[in-house]
């Protein structure tokens, strides 16, 4: 598990807690910074994210959050993956296939085909991404309250960044 920590900015019915926290360690190694929105509206490192609150935090503590590498694998994996392959078996079935199913030309055939196959993808990563996310094993856990203080350094408990 990939541990960061947070301050409980709001606590919400059926158990949830809204957190304020750095991006989590795996961020820092991303390829792909700034693209998930950290970045684009002035987030300045930090985002708001609702959480399980399982150690029953209240608004105001530091907490510890953790979030399974593998969902993180998964969601990327949805994200990046099936808009790609989308895009590739489009223009490939169109470009072979579609003049004559369609009659038109094969860059025409190809370009059509690529944009609904792409759209039909989009529409999936939105389903699916909805589904995924009500899974306990996708959602962000608020696992522990951190004494005040922070605790938050490099070997000082679950925490990896400084609140």
């Amino acid at each position: 598990m990939d541990h960061a920590c947070a301050e409980v900015v709001e606590l919400r019915e059926g158990g949830w807690a809204v957190v304020r926290a750095a991006a989590l360690p795996m961020c820092g190694g991303c390829h792909a910074k700034g693209a998930c929105g950290d970045s684009l509206f002035g987030a300045s490192g930090t985002r708001t994210v609702a959480a399980r609150n399982e150690a029953g935090a209240r608004v105001g503590d530091l907490v510890a959050l953790e979030l399974a590498p593998r969902a993180v694998l998964t969601s990327a994996g949805v994200l990046y993956g099936m808009p790609a392959a989308a895009v590739l078996a489009g223009a490939a079935l169109g470009a072979f296939a579609g003049p004559a199913w369609l009659g038109l030309g094969r860059d025409a055939s190809a370009g059509l085909f690529l944009a609904a196959f792409l759209l039909a993808a989009l529409i999936g990563v939105r389903v699916l991404g909805r589904r995924l996310s009500r899974r306990p094993s996708f959602q962000v856990r608020v696992t522990e309250v951190l004494p005040a203080g922070g605790g938050g350094g490099e070997g000082d408990g679950p925490c990896l960044k400084r609140c």
